[in-house]
């Protein structure tokens, strides 16, 4: 495959749990870990919409603007949908890792982040993003509990997906102790909720969830309809689509023919 200058190869090997706990280890250890760990980490699995190259993910780099140096959240992060670590981290491999986010960011020299919404206490500021990107020593890759923050000037919303057959329902809530449709699981790395849809024929319910779930099922199981905003991760096999959130659902039905069998 030949790839123009618009291009970054991202190796498609995942190792989520590392992600999780280097993020939460003190600095020093950071420092000390960063000269071991060799391959990257990403920290969402890679998509089918992104093209394969002997094994690696090939990822367009989007336009983007650069909006300075900011704080980290005092809770949380910055931005925090998505994110991975590599010892190669440069603003453009980060760039095209979160081409389906409105914002991106570095940090530490070595992270990036990937969100929609920009945490209210992360706040501009004008020092601390002094560390070198890791691939790149030219760039720089924010700092500690500094985000060199982006935004991406080619980000298209996604939205909810129109299924034939199903009538979109809302954005609900996983139940308490047990799943909201715990019939059929059928989860995936090309997910859509078309994909699911056709997954959980039969049933009268389709959920999504995670962007790679599905779920399905013929009542609801506890939880309840929260707001839109929280469905906000985008479906691992179409970008411009949402499936869900972390124990939130897309949630469809099955369009119900009228009582007397009559249009």
């Amino acid at each position: 495959m030949q790839l123009n200058t618009n291009t970054i190869i991202i190796p498609s090997n995942t190792q989520d749990h590392w992600t999780n706990y280097f993020f939460k280890m003190p600095l020093t250890v950071k420092l000390s870990l960063s000269l071991l760990l060799l391959t990257p980490v990403l920290a969402i699995p890679a998509t089918s919409h992104h093209a394969k190259h002997h094994g690696h993910i090939v990822r367009t780099v989007p336009n983007f603007t650069s909006l300075g140096c900011y704080t980290e959240a005092s809770s949380g992060r910055a931005i925090e949908l998505a994110s991975y670590s590599s010892n190669s981290m440069t603003t453009q491999s980060c760039a095209a890792f979160c081409a389906s986010y409105r914002f991106f960011g570095t940090e530490y020299g070595r992270e990036c982040f990937c969100g929609n919404a920009l945490a209210a206490s992360a706040v501009p500021t004008s020092s601390g993003c002094s560390m070198s990107c890791a691939g790149k020593p030219a760039q720089t890759c924010g700092g500690a509990s500094r985000i060199s923050l982006y935004r991406n000037n080619d980000y298209v919303a996604p939205a909810v997906a129109g299924v034939p057959g199903r009538v979109y329902l809302g954005c609900h809530s996983e139940g308490e102790g047990e799943r909201l449709l715990p019939d059929r699981s059928a989860p995936s790395d090309t997910q859509t909720p078309q994909k699911c849809a056709a997954a959980c024929a039969g049933f009268r319910y389709a959920g999504l969830e995670y962007g790679r779930e599905c779920w399905c099922g013929n009542a609801l199981h506890g939880g309840g309809f929260v707001g839109e905003a929280e469905c906000s991760f985008v479906c691992a096999g179409d970008a411009g689509a949402l499936c869900g959130a972390g124990n939130r659902l897309t949630l469809y039905e099955t369009v119900q023919p009228p009582a007397n069998g009559t249009a």
